[in-house]
């Protein structure tokens, strides 16, 4: 074919765009964002995890590139380390814990049920539990042990399709881990780009984009480590107190404080509710008192240990980090007991910068070193 048959791009000179066009040009870019969005919309928040644990991975990535000068291959590394070391043994625990928690309610269930009711009957009729209910709300004895054993059976049944609930979203949770372990990846290989390109449009001075850079490094870590530490405070608490109550399966106890320690808004409730009927079934109140005192510590410890991780990483104040980390987990979810530090300490590294003159540098060090 010759030449001349084969169509040529025409030559355009780089003249400046007028208003109109560049109008169109950022309305264009907004309607595709937004549509972008909308497709991932499900995925933001793993999205967002999976860079938080960039953040905290990359100075390791940086170090292996520079050692053995093969991104793609330190990348690989990094990105194995932490799912053999992470996501999959949390994930075994979050499904091992659960199954366990849905065999122990299910034995009080089924033919087990009337048994399990007739033993709490004659546990109150035989002690002053519903009289003492009776003289503290209104209506007969009668009524007060209806009402508790409605509590009890309600409880169980409320754990139990939680519970069924989580495993019936399986292969949701097993997607986010496998967006969060992409983007871990991914966020790996493009981190110098993505550096370069906050420090080349950031409203700051490059001493001061690079602190802000530190302290969002800070930030992510102590997320992570304030979650796994907090959770392991709490199984190590009530794991002890079920110990001195002389109850076994503390293996099970333990893994399943410390699984929902990650859940948001109900913490170690589920454990302390089974536990607790438990004991109550079998009139073991002095083991029960036990457990009670021992949730309660491991919850004040919640409220303490998690803010302080926090601010111990992080230039924030412990009040702070609390009312960041548990709206955030309001708002998000799961995903907010790491994202909500993570805004925290990004929020008042801008601050510390608007307390600085301009002109005066922030002394900070790369993210990557």
């Amino acid at each position: 074919m010759s030449d001349d048959l084969i169509a040529k791009p025409e030559r355009r000179e780089n003249l400046p765009s007028s208003p109109t066009a560049n109008r169109y040009q950022r309305a264009f870019i907004f309607v595709s964002l937004a549509g972008l969005l909308f497709l991932i919309h499900d995925f933001v928040w793993p999205l967002l995890v999976g860079g938080v644990f960039c953040v905290v991975l990359f100075p390791f990535y940086s170090r292996l590139v520079i050692a053995w000068k093969r991104p793609y291959l330190s990348a690989w590394v990094v990105t194995t380390i932490f799912v053999i070391s992470f996501l999959i043994p949390l994930a075994g625990l979050v499904f091992f814990g659960v199954r366990a928690i849905i065999k122990q309610v299910e034995r009080f269930s089924g033919e087990s049920a009337n048994q399990t009711v007739e033993r709490l009957k004659d546990f109150l009729q035989d002690s002053d539990a519903a009289s003492f209910f009776s003289s503290v709300f209104p209506g007969s004895e009668e009524r007060v042990q209806e009402t508790l054993l409605a509590t009890v059976q309600k409880a169980g049944e409320g754990i139990l399709g939680a519970a069924r609930g989580f495993m019936a979203q399986i292969p949701e949770v097993a997607i986010a881990a496998l967006v969060i372990g992409v983007a871990v990846f991914v966020f790996l290989i493009n981190g110098e780009k993505i550096l370069k390109y906050i420090r080349g449009h950031s409203f700051f001075n490059l001493a001061n984009t690079n602190a802000v850079l530190v302290s969002l490094h800070a930030a992510c870590l102590s997320a992570i480590f304030a979650s796994v530490m907090t959770g392991l405070i709490q199984a190590g608490i009530l794991t002890v107190g079920a110990a001195l109550a002389g109850i076994g399966e503390l293996p099970l106890i333990a893994i399943s404080v410390f699984i929902c320690s990650f859940l948001p808004m109900l913490g170690t409730l589920p454990v302390v509710v089974v536990v607790g009927g438990y004991l109550l079934i079998n009139g073991s109140m002095g083991p029960l008192v036990i457990i009670l005192v021992f949730s309660l510590i491991a919850g004040v410890a919640d409220n303490i240990a998690r803010p302080f991780f926090i601010e111990g990483k992080t230039e924030i104040h412990p009040l702070a980090a609390f009312v960041f980390t548990f709206g955030a987990l309001n708002t998000m979810g799961i995903y907010g007991l790491f994202l909500g530090p993570v805004a925290a300490g990004f929020f008042f590294s801008l601050l510390n910068l608007i307390d600085r003159e301009p002109n005066v540098p922030l002394a900070g060090r790369r993210i990557d070193e």
